[in-house]
């Protein structure tokens, strides 16, 4: 089976190296850093980039709750609201936490939905 990856993080630096280590395998953009919608995050206030933000963050998520598998941070909303939004039965979260030990087992078997948002 072959798999096409779609990669959303706040890290220019990050998406980029996931792209050249997956090449074609991996849909994301590339070519600009993120719009925070919490402007404080990016230092720029302006309305249009607020606007543009949200707009931005909208399409994410959006784009990312008709995946099958999610592979989310367990501290931020927004990969828990697009695994919320996944329409279907197939469909496996998997959280990662940097601050604390995977819920998951490593045999591969994926987060309780329920879980996913008790703990949010």
């Amino acid at each position: 089976m072959s798999y096409v990856f779609y990669v959303t993080t706040n890290s220019l630096e990050l998406r980029r190296a996931i792209k050249r280590e997956y090449g074609e395998r991996v849909l994301t953009d590339t070519s600009a850093p993120s719009l925070h919608t919490d402007c404080t995050k990016n230092g720029n206030c302006h309305e249009n980039n607020i606007s543009k933000a949200l707009r931005l963050a909208v399409t994410d998520i959006a784009l990312l709750s008709l995946a099958d598998v999610h592979v989310i941070s367990a501290r931020s909303g927004f990969g828990v609201v697009s695994s919320m939004l996944r329409l279907g039965p197939e469909h496996s979260i998997y959280r990662i936490d940097q601050y604390a030990p995977r819920t998951t087992s490593c045999d591969g078997t994926p987060d309780n939905m329920e879980a996913v948002t008790e703990e949010w």
